[in-house]
């Protein structure tokens, strides 16, 4: 066998083991009596506790499945929240630049833990990721409880609502009461919520942190006890569990957002009423359960699994590593890690094919941090509810991920591309997919709003308060929103549109008031316009094709990124990533895409006091323009980082790899070098 020689290790799944007659010498199969280190090594179990009915679980397809689940239901609280913000946004009485602090807050832990943990994550790789998991689950329980001290308001019917055994009309023009007290009771509570803001911010920063280690060390751990003939389909079908999270998320989010938030639904409103609260603390507590009960068995897998022994004896015949440099990378003390980063981060620094990859994650990253605000900005563009949109959209999303990733997944399967032409694949993809970003330009006509975007059509002016209804007291915290179907206006509550009296249903079936000063004839409860099925079908077919097509060369990026540098450097790189990416692209993202909304917006709430609250309604032709705008000009600039990329990537990445004994070499060579100095002074 030219050489070669087979050894037999008891501890291997597969006992043939191919490794070269040079390394035979250097070979120490583990036995039994090992002591306890080595046994922490490759077993399963916690510290002392190593049972041995556990071995049989000991395998890489156990950890893909138990990793992809619990960053399954990961995902699904960040997928879950984006759903859940303007439902947020109502019960706090947020902005979306307050809520764009929160998702901004989760990013600036990823930067400081990022590099602090990196180089810890790769001798502990499975205890990393189990205990970030739970940190996530805590940080998450943290800010679902602030839903049992917030003030929900009782829902009114009939714009009428009794309080304190007085009858005070909600919304309507009412020229016995004053402004004060023609005051909406759920504008008092969400003010009174708004202390509670806080609880997000720092449950946000909790979940950065736990989210860091699975992110730096779930791939490099893949990496170890897969080969690299099924390494991409180990990532492919990690990517398919885990990322299905977020489509699900808006699944189930707008089945949650369909109960009551008290889950006891009030009489006479329902899911599309302006006064719902939907159940939005359900979408963040059940995955926390689930990310709990998954990311307990994650914590009982070894430093390195069995199989990874396989694994290495193939890279030992491939001269990318020895059995001593393994060892070595999984028994450094932490004084010896932080010894050799400083070292590996002036080779990662130099390697310009990693750094193009980097700055390309970060304009990609940046347009990411525009999802969590699609569901809003879906809802609004085709006239949907949360409930609805986070439907329709999470089967569309759904759909273009999984088909996307099949087809990434069968291109890698086809043959064993090296990792140069994987670098070329992903950078094509991203080319493909930028131009699908327009498909959000083809949306419904927007709304006419009276007082706003359109002049009153009794009288030639703008202004939302005017002489049909000057003496009327309307306040600018109440959304009631009624149509006058004639005109096509839309009122923002029957008040602005002069009603006095109280709805009554027409032979349909609908609430109408008549006798309204500012119309010629009745408004009807709800906003005008009509849904437009056929543009929302087109729209969300072009963006899931160009969202498949996106994330079909995400099989191929995760190769190149445990290629393009020398394997004890893999898990650093991850985390300079992780540290990069969340520092200049996750990190400004919803303060960015939360400002655009915000000065894209039309009607403000506004208190008494002239404090401004959260946004009623937007102007959908100028923040689509905005948003549409900078969401391709950041696909464009990643896609001529990837190409970049592609192009400085060496041609062979395994021709010198570093290793630590020659970091250890440089080190003791230059103690002795400051020692013979110091004896010649």
């Amino acid at each position: 066998m030219n050489g070669d020689v087979v050894i037999r290790n008891p501890n291997f799944n597969d006992p043939d083991v191919k490794a070269t007659s040079d390394e035979m010498t250097n070979y120490k199969p583990i036995v039994e009596d090992e002591k306890e280190e080595d046994r922490e090594l490759s077993q399963m179990g916690l510290f002392s506790w190593r049972p041995k009915f556990l071995e049989p679980l000991n395998r890489p397809v156990t950890f893909l499945i138990s990793f992809g689940l619990s960053n399954f239901f990961l995902v699904q609280c960040v997928g879950t929240l984006s759903i859940m913000l303007p439902t947020i946004e109502k019960v706090f009485n947020l902005s979306s630049k307050e809520t764009g602090l929160i998702l901004m807050a989760n990013d600036i832990a990823g930067p400081v833990a990022g590099i602090i943990l990196a180089n810890y994550c790769s001798t502990r790789k499975a205890r990393s990721i189990a205990i970030g998991m739970l940190v996530v689950m805590i940080a998450t329980l943290f800010q679902t409880s602030t839903t049992l001290f917030a003030e929900y308001p009782e829902p009114t019917t009939g714009m009428v609502v009794t309080v304190k055994s007085t009858k005070t009309v909600i919304g309507l023009c009412n020229e016995t009461f004053s402004d004060d007290s023609n005051n909406n009771a759920d504008t008092d509570t969400a003010a009174r919520n708004y202390k509670y803001y806080w609880m997000f911010i720092v449950g946000a920063f909790a979940q950065g942190l736990g989210g860091t280690p699975p992110g730096i060390a779930g791939n490099t751990y893949l990496d170890e006890i897969y080969p690299q003939s099924q390494f991409g389909i180990a990532i492919a079908v990690l990517y398919v569990i885990s990322f299905l999270g977020f489509p699900v998320s808006l699944l189930i989010g707008g089945t949650y957002l369909s109960y009551y938030v008290t889950l006891a639904t009030p009489e006479g409103i329902t899911p599309a009423d302006a006064q719902w609260i939907g159940a939005w603390w359900l979408g963040l507590l059940i995955p926390c359960m689930f990310i709990a009960l998954f990311s307990f068995p994650i914590m009982l897998f070894p430093r390195q699994m069995p199989a990874a022994k396989k694994v290495l004896a193939e890279r030992i015949n491939k001269g990318t590593t020895t059995e001593e440099e393994k060892n070595r990378e999984l028994k450094r003390s932490f004084k010896e890690i932080t010894r050799d980063t400083l070292p590996a981060f002036k080779r990662l620094l130099k390697n310009k094919s990693l750094m193009s990859l980097i700055c390309g994650d970060v304009f990609m990253f940046l347009q990411f941090g525009a999802y969590t605000f699609f569901p809003k900005i879906y809802a609004m563009i085709f006239r949907k509810t949360d409930t609805q949109i986070g439907q329709i959209y999470g089967a569309f999303a759904s759909v273009g991920f999984v088909l996307g990733l099949i087809c990434g997944t069968f291109v890698l399967k086809r043959r064993e591309w090296p990792p140069k032409k994987l670098a070329l694949i992903f950078a094509i993809t991203t080319v493909v997919s930028a131009p699908f970003m327009f498909s959000m330009m083809i949306y419904c006509s927007p709304n006419t709003y009276a007082g706003y975007s359109e002049p009153y059509k009794t009288l030639n002016t703008t202004a939302s308060s005017v002489l049909c209804n000057a003496g009327c007291g309307c306040s600018a915290e109440i959304y009631r929103p009624v149509c006058d179907r004639e005109f096509g206006l839309t009122y923002m509550s029957p008040c602005h549109a002069g009603c006095s009296d109280a709805a009554t249903k027409d032979s349909n079936g609908e609430e109408v008031f008549e006798g309204c000063s500012c119309s010629n004839g009745v408004v009807y409860k709800g906003e005008c316009g009509e849904s437009c099925t056929s543009k929302m079908l087109i729209s969300f077919i072009l963006y899931a094709l160009g969202f498949g097509i996106g994330f079909a060369g995400y099989p191929a990026n995760a190769i190149v990124y445990q290629r393009v540098v020398s394997e004890v450097d893999r898990t650093l790189a991850q985390g300079m990533r992780q540290t990069v990416t969340r520092s200049l692209g996750t990190l400004p993202a919803p303060i960015l895409f939360g400002w655009l909304l915000d000065e894209s917006c039309l009607i403000w709430k506004v208190n008494r006091s002239g404090v401004q609250g959260n946004c009623f309604v937007y102007d959908i032709d100028k923040l689509l323009i905005r948003f549409v705008g900078i969401l391709f000009g950041c696909k464009a600039v990643s896609a001529l980082f990837y190409l970049l990329s592609w192009y400085f990537y060496p041609e062979n990445t395994n021709a010198n790899p570093v290793k630590l004994s020659d970091i250890d070499a440089d080190d003791n060579n230059n103690h002795h070098t400051e020692d013979d100095q110091s004896l010649k002074a």
